[in-house]
């Protein structure tokens, strides 16, 4: 909870969050959501949780941050 609320205070709560658990394991677990709704979701320590940037973008399903090319 702390680390969300420090990340809140320099991000708007709409910035795209990916969380994947057990990535390439069988269950693999991937869930899109938000900076403001990312501690409704389960993440534990098989979790990597990567946090998008002012240009992030969740697009049909897909976390997208462009890199110098327009979307």
């Amino acid at each position: 909870e702390q680390t969300a609320a420090i990340l809140r205070n320099h991000r708007p709560g709409s910035t795209p969050v990916g969380i994947v658990t057990d990535a390439g394991r069988p269950g693999e677990k991937i869930v899109l959501t938000s900076l403001d709704k990312v501690l409704e979701e389960e993440i534990n320590m098989t979790s990597i949780v990567i946090i998008g940037n002012s240009t992030s973008k969740i697009i049909e399903g897909k976390f997208i941050t462009p890199r110098g090319y327009q979307i």
